[in-house]
């Protein structure tokens, strides 16, 4: 007896009590997840609420434990592997970086309610996920141009990104001279009929204006443009005087700078990124095996 006993006690410590793919959960390994929880369960005198607290407990390690292994376990599919000695160095260097003890540290901890070896599985959760947006999931994301266009229109409120007009203006309050200007414009072209005839400050630049947001012009100039192309004008009359706008170019709204497409860029790999890191997921533990063993 005194041989045998031992030997159940272990087989009871050590009972199966979930397998998840080739990784095998027991007893011991929930028990020493937070074993002085533990140790106050079982210090609980009431028999019927030791019984169900220790029940709660089992079934938050357990549930914990096996999402932690099919991360694990869909990882080594891809061969995306995070080492335990990997995770030892990531909680060192966190502790060298604050200049504090690992006691410090499961103080610290369990003031949140936290246990290091929760903690430490999250680190190294952390670091295996990082790894495979890296490696696998960063590859399934396209991003095309009709996206970023789409996030541009989602988003101009933030961005206040416009169509921009490089214009050339011709003022004339004198409508009598209208035919003439038409024919300056044909003939010599629409900077030298703005430095003729325009009654504006920029006829001596050719009527350069530069480059206007769309937005800054009014309504029913903003209504003439959105049909006008490059290397044409158009003509606004109204009772007082009439308005001639030369199209140099347009910069569109969607042209924008390479810093700002890589912050568009960045935003839509985080928004499309968890989409597509949660259907990759949700298929993959489809299958992997996962089995809870009644205790």
């Amino acid at each position: 007896m005194l041989i045998i006993a031992p030997t159940v006690k272990s087989e009871i410590i050590n009972r199966i009590l979930a397998v998840v793919g080739s990784k095998i959960i027991t007893q011991y390994e929930v028990e020493s997840f937070n074993p002085k929880k533990v140790k106050e369960i079982y210090s609980i005198e009431d028999e019927e609420k030791r019984s169900q607290s220790i029940k709660t407990y089992y079934k938050n390690v357990l549930d914990f434990l096996v999402e932690q292994y099919t991360l694990e376990e869909i990882g080594k599919r891809y061969n995306v592997v995070v080492s335990e000695k990997e995770a030892d160095d990531a909680i060192k260097d966190i502790l060298k970086r604050n200049n504090i003890t690992e006691t410090d540290l499961q103080g610290a901890l369990e003031s949140e309610g936290i246990t290091l070896a929760q903690y430490r599985w999250q680190i190294k959760m952390d670091i295996l996920v990082t790894r495979i947006k890296s490696r696998v999931i960063n590859q399934l994301v396209v991003i095309t141009d009709n996206d970023i266009k789409k996030y541009i229109d989602e988003n101009n409120g933030t961005l206040r990104l416009s169509d921009k007009y490089e214009l050339r203006y011709i003022l004339i309050q004198n409508k009598e001279n209208i035919s003439k200007v038409i024919d300056a414009i044909k003939e010599k072209g629409f900077a030298s009929a703005a430095s003729e005839f325009s009654e504006d400050k920029t006829a001596k630049s050719g009527g350069y204006l530069g480059f206007v947001s769309i937005e800054e012009l009014s309504k029913d100039i903003r209504e003439r443009l959105k049909d006008a192309k490059i290397k044409e004008y158009i003509k606004v009359e109204s009772d007082k005087d009439v308005k001639f706008f030369y199209v140099e170019s347009i910069k569109s709204k969607y042209d924008v700078s390479k810093e700002q497409r890589e912050t568009i860029l960045s935003a839509l790999m985080e928004t499309r990124y968890k989409d597509v890191y949660q259907s990759w997921l949700d298929k993959n533990r489809s299958e992997i095996f996962i089995r809870y063993i009644p205790y």
